[in-house]
């Protein structure tokens, strides 16, 4: 469990504090942060300690709480209040160089962050209130306090936890090197701060897993008028779940493959025969709501004899190129469905047809005993093409 994550309980604040405090400080023992200016023994340390609170994973289309931590762990005898200057925070780093830093591998995009973040009650005074977070660079967020940048002062062992929220964007291009699991990124914070006796710069890290985004598909089937006639599907290709009214965030990236229709029948009720197949390239994400262009149609069917048929449809997303790492093909978004076998928007039967007869009779041959003959002409009704048999 990430202990800084903000999903915590509000009345919980106290012991997520102290282990934050706890954390925070066994990460100061282990000499995790940089210094940027001057040298004292290890017994007069002076510094903050900023932590990065992700939680271990998140797919693209979430939006999910997140926090950053910041403490004073001056120790004697240069123990006293810190003046916190700024606040960065890196939620996307390939590189994450000994000492703790990003180093030229910030990789925009992958998260955006909310304007604002909060520090509860029950914390230091200059802490509490509506934090203001600010992209300052491409892809680098700054955390100003309520009062305003470098108003933060903390006394020794105190700590600032602001909660805010983070969206999603797309899977990072840039890996977490050493190598990681795929899709996974450095979340960087970095902290300056001042005292009577010198300036100093921390950092902290953490890393993210970021899975591809599952999209959803809707389908509606489109029946053929009459026997014989030909059918088409109908598909809306639907982005994952995007960010609260209010959270401004870039539009997810394009997805890229292809969606295939199959059509089953007649008389398949498992899905299981020979099917029609069409495939639709995909280039963008349908609009939800009722049918528009944006939608996906099949090519229609081949003309239809009696029975009942199904669509199933599924988002095969785009392969990798010849090579990987130049095309990975489509790394934002999973395959999607098939759509459930005889779901009742994509069933549909088409019925048999009653033709029409008309009859014409000849006389029999002259005499007794003569011959006659009957000529009947079978026909479909109007509106009906005969499949070839």
């Amino acid at each position: 469990m990430n202990v800084f994550s903000s999903k915590a309980k509000k009345g919980s604040r106290r012991g997520r504090l102290g282990r934050v405090f706890l954390v925070l400080k066994a990460m100061a023992m282990a000499g995790l942060f940089l210094f940027l200016m001057g040298s004292q023994p290890a017994s007069a340390f002076v510094f903050p300690v900023p932590s990065p609170g992700f939680p271990a994973g998140t797919t693209v289309g979430d939006t999910f709480p997140a926090s950053i931590a910041v403490a004073n762990f001056s120790t004697p005898p240069d123990t006293q209040p810190l003046n916190i200057g700024l606040i960065n925070l890196v939620p996307a780093c390939g590189v994450i160089a000994t000492p703790i830093d990003c180093v030229g591998f910030v990789d925009p995009g992958v998260f955006t962050l909310s304007p604002t973040g909060t520090a509860a009650p029950g914390q230091p005074a200059s802490c509490v209130g509506t934090w203001t977070i600010t992209e300052i660079t491409p892809g680098v967020f700054r955390f100003t306090a309520p009062g305003g940048e470098g108003t933060l002062v903390l006394n020794p062992g105190e700590i600032c936890v602001v909660d805010y929220t983070v969206h999603t964007n797309r899977v990072p291009t840039v890996d977490l090197f050493p190598p990681r699991p795929p899709t996974t990124t450095g979340v960087l914070a970095c902290v300056t701060a001042t005292n009577l006796v010198l300036p100093v710069r921390n950092c902290s890290s953490q890393s993210i897993a970021v899975s591809p985004g599952v999209p959803d598909i809707t389908t509606v089937a489109a029946a053929p008028a009459a026997l014989g006639g030909t059918s088409t599907d109908r598909a809306k290709l639907l982005a994952p779940p995007v960010a609260p009214p209010g959270f401004p965030v870039p539009p997810l990236p394009a997805p890229s493959g292809n969606i295939v229709f199959d059509l089953y029948g007649p008389g398949d009720p498992t899905c299981a025969g020979l099917a029609q197949t069409s495939t639709v390239p995909v280039d963008h994400f349908s609009s939800p709501g009722p049918p528009d262009p944006s939608d996906y149609i099949s090519a229609p069917s081949a003309p239809l004899v009696a029975g009942t048929y199904t669509y199933r449809v599924r988002f095969v997303p785009r392969p990798p190129g010849p090579d990987p790492i130049l095309d990975p093909g489509e790394i934002n978004y999973t395959a999607a469905g098939p759509t459930a076998c005889n779901d009742p928007a994509e069933t549909f039967t088409v019925d048999q047809a009653t033709p029409t007869i008309t009859t014409a009779v000849t006389a029999p041959t002259p005499g007794l005993g003569g011959t006659s003959t009957d000529t009947a002409l079978l026909a479909a009704p109007p509106g009906v093409t005969v499949p070839p048999a």
